[in-house]
């Protein structure tokens, strides 16, 4: 069995008193996630005293950002996928830290300093995600004048079907596609890579639980989970299902997605199965397979 040392040489991670985050491609695949950084920081011979010294400041710049530098761990929220769970449990609590929310992208994490931390994320079926964003939005949304501006802006007096055929507004974190936020993307070459260590489905949020209990301790009170469950995209009208389902192509085919399976029940997801070498295989060859006009949109956007 490799060592610490040689499996870290791997992914060229190994710096004398920084083990960067930001180059974990083959992470999923090749180690035994959070633990894997206590015993790396040992064999680097990291100072402890040194790193903690620089971590008040460090938690301090990070804002906002679902990052909990004690547990070594990054939540990427997409939006409308169980976050707020997340969000509002015990994880990220830290006397210096603000209060935690908002859409952040995998690349926004990654340029944080001296980061060394495993990341997960949620996700959900496309369709039924982009109806919870809309109904959640169009009943209130979180109730800050930021969302009510942005309802009114975007939906107004509007029905699904109206908003759907006027075009979904991709400028919006709310509605924009769940890829962006995992995948690194080097905006020189085009080439993206699953920033992502573990990506779990909003319909099996009990995995979240019992994986943040198993690292974390009970961090998560369950009571308070109270995510969607009644599906609403069967019952679509035809053409603003496709017109949905059009929008997040990428998504379909990049989280195994079949869109002739009108069945959105998610709970044979098989996300976490998938190493993170296979999802950029994915990303390769999904994109080669969009329609022309789904990747003009993608190079406007």
């Amino acid at each position: 069995m490799e060592s610490n040392s040689v499996r870290i040489g791997r992914y060229e991670v190994a710096k004398r008193g920084v083990l960067m985050g930001r180059a974990m491609q083959t992470y999923h695949d090749l180690c035994d996630g959070p633990d894997f950084f206590e015993s790396a920081m040992k064999e680097l011979k990291m100072n402890e005293v040194t790193y903690n010294a620089n971590s008040n400041a460090m938690i301090e710049a990070d804002g906002s950002m679902q990052v909990s530098r004690e547990h070594k761990v990054m939540f990427v929220h997409v939006p409308e996928t169980g976050g707020r769970i997340v969000e509002k449990s015990k994880l990220f609590d830290h006397p210096k830290k603000s209060a935690v929310g908002g859409y952040h992208k995998i690349n926004k994490f990654h340029k944080l300093e001296g980061v060394n931390s495993y990341v997960f994320t949620s996700f959900e079926h496309p369709c039924e995600r982009f109806v919870q964003t809309f109904d959640y939005l169009k009943n209130g949304g979180n109730g800050t004048p930021e969302e009510a501006a942005l309802t009114k802006k975007t939906i107004g007096n509007s029905t699904l079907d109206e908003f759907v055929k006027k075009g979904i507004p991709s400028e919006y974190p709310e509605f924009q596609a769940m890829w962006p936020f995992m995948f690194l993307t080097d905006k020189t070459t085009g080439e993206s890579t699953m920033g992502v260590d573990n990506v779990f489905c909003q319909d099996q949020f009990e995995d979240v639980e019992d994986w943040i209990h198993k690292h974390y301790g009970s961090v998560i009170p369950r009571e308070d989970n109270d995510l969607p469950s009644e599906k609403q995209c069967q019952n679509l009208k035809p053409e603003t299902r496709q017109a949905i389902d059009d929008f997040y192509e990428l998504d379909y085919c990049i989280f195994g997605f079949d869109r002739k399976n009108k069945n959105t029940n998610t709970k044979n997801c098989e996300a976490r199965s998938i190493s993170k070498s296979e999802y950029e295989s994915r990303m390769d060859s999904c994109f080669d397979s969009l329609s022309l006009e789904t990747k003009r949109r993608l190079q406007k956007e």
